[in-house]
């Protein structure tokens, strides 16, 4: 099952033989919608760094401080490596993968599979089938559903409304897990655990499931190679120094 819960989210990015690490938090709904409601590239990943980054390794000041000692952390660390981090963070933990996306049960239930870390030992990706069941719905909800909220162009109110939208229609949430058990059919713990880019994911396919599948853009991660945390702890050699 995919933990919902994990407490950090570790990412590297290398540069020839120097791995550099950068580990998040949780990611929350809020941080979500300033990623996904950036009014242009690079706004959006550098939103999402500046709120969720807890430390960095591998970096040190000219005078031997850590990144994190720094008045202006966390802008201190250099843009095209905070752009990188989310570009991996984004690749390490949500990858959608386009053709698993299955709706089924008369439009009620939604099948996809993600690639993702599970934040233990070992290898860094692992596949998961993950299903989203919800109450049929009415034509009043579909037309609340519009689908440039996915795409980044309908203000912070659409990505919202979208979330909500799931909210409003789940029913059972099948391959996640909150401190080890499953949610279930456990509404009131779907709405509150589940992550927010999943919920989005999902009614995108419940409501536009063929163009979503052709859907251009950041809803589906771009296809990147990961490390295992063997190999990076081989690599990690040497500083990176920040001004």
């Amino acid at each position: 099952m995919l933990p919902l819960d994990l407490p950090e989210l570790p990412v590297q990015i290398v540069y020839g033989e120097i791995a550099l690490g950068h580990v998040f938090r949780r990611i929350k709904q809020a941080d979500w919608n300033a990623y996904f409601t950036g009014k242009a590239e690079p706004a959006e990943g550098l939103a999402l760094y500046r709120r969720a980054i807890l430390r960095v390794e591998g970096y040190q000041n000219s005078d031997g401080r850590g990144p994190e000692d720094l008045e202006i952390w966390p802008e201190c660390i250099p843009l095209e490596d905070r752009l990188s981090a989310i570009e991996s963070l984004m690749n390490t933990f949500w990858r959608f993968t386009i053709d698993s996306f299955q709706i089924a049960d008369n439009g009620r239930r939604v099948a996809f599979e993600v690639l993702s870390s599970d934040g233990l030992p070992g290898p860094m990706h692992r596949f998961y089938s993950l299903v989203h069941s919800f109450r049929l719905p009415t034509d009043e909800d579909r037309q609340r559903f519009d689908v440039r909220a996915i795409q980044g162009g309908g203000g912070d109110s659409a990505f919202t409304s979208v979330v909500s939208l799931y909210d409003e229609l789940i029913e059972f949430a099948e391959g996640y897990s909150v401190s080890g058990r499953e949610l279930g059919d456990n509404k009131e713990l779907i709405v509150i655990e589940m992550d927010a880019y999943h919920k989005a994911m999902a009614v995108a396919i419940l409501f536009n499931y063929e163009g979503l599948r052709s859907m251009p853009g950041k809803i589906v991660t771009s296809k990147v190679s990961a490390l295992g945390p063997e190999t990076f702890a081989r690599m990690r050699v040497g500083k990176k120094i920040v001004n």
